[in-house]
C-alpha cells in the first residue's frame, strides 16, 4: 500500500435494497430511475465521504497521483464501464447514472470524478465509430479499468484552450489534410 492511500475502503456497493417493498417501480416492475439514481448518489456519496475526501487534500497539497487502490476500488465498482454495454463488459447504465456518479465523485476531489468522465468518452467515441476489432480490444478493457484513456489538446501560446485551436483536419479526397498555426 502507497504512503500517500489508507487501507482498503469496508464500503460495499450493493443493489438489494432495490428490490425492497415501497421502492418507486416503473411499470415494468423495475426501480424508476430516479430511485436507482437516489440509490447510486447514496452509495456514491458513503464512497467518496469514507474513501476519497479524508485524504484528497492531502493528494492536491503534495501533488500526489490518486493512489492505485483508489483506482482499482473504481474499477472494482464498475464506474469505468457504467455506459459500456454488456456484451463488452459493461453495467450499461447509462449517461444519467455516469454523471450522478461523477458529480458524487468530484464532490470529494474533481480528479477522481474525471476519471470515469474520461472512460465515458472515450468508450462512447469507440463504440459510435471504432471498428468490431476496436470494440472487442479496447472496450472490454476500458470498462474494467485495465486501460485508462485520456485526450490531450494543446498548441503553442493557446495551451488547453480548445476554442483558440488553430490546427484543423480537412477532407481530401481519402485522406485528411492538417492545417497547424503559424
Amino acid at each position: 500500500m502507497s504512503k500517500t492511500s489508507q487501507a482498503t475502503s469496508t464500503w460495499k456497493f450493493t443493489w438489494t435494497w432495490l428490490s425492497a417493498p415501497g421502492v418507486p417501480k416503473t411499470s415494468k416492475g423495475l426501480p424508476s430511475f430516479i430511485t436507482i439514481g437516489a440509490f447510486i448518489r447514496h452509495q456514491f456519496g458513503a464512497f467518496t465521504d469514507e474513501t476519497i475526501v479524508p485524504f484528497a487534500p492531502r493528494w492536491h497539497d503534495a501533488d500526489e497521483l490518486i493512489p492505485s487502490e483508489i483506482i482499482a476500488e473504481l474499477a472494482e465498482l464498475g464506474v469505468f464501464g457504467m455506459t459500456t454495454p454488456a456484451e463488452f463488459g459493461g453495467s450499461a447504465m447509462g449517461a444519467e447514472a455516469m454523471c450522478v456518479v461523477t458529480e458524487e465523485l468530484s464532490r470529494g476531489y474533481i480528479g477522481v470524478g474525471f476519471l470515469g468522465t474520461r472512460s465515458e468518452i472515450a468508450s462512447e467515441l469507440i463504440r459510435l465509430a471504432g471498428t468490431p476489432e476496436q470494440k472487442q480490444r479496447w472496450l472490454p478493457r476500458i470498462a474494467s479499468g485495465e486501460v485508462l484513456p485520456t485526450a490531450v489538446f494543446t498548441e503553442p501560446n493557446t495551451g488547453a484552450d480548445l476554442a483558440s485551436l488553430t490546427t484543423r483536419a480537412e477532407r481530401a479526397g481519402d485522406v485528411y489534410r492538417l492545417s497547424a498555426a503559424p
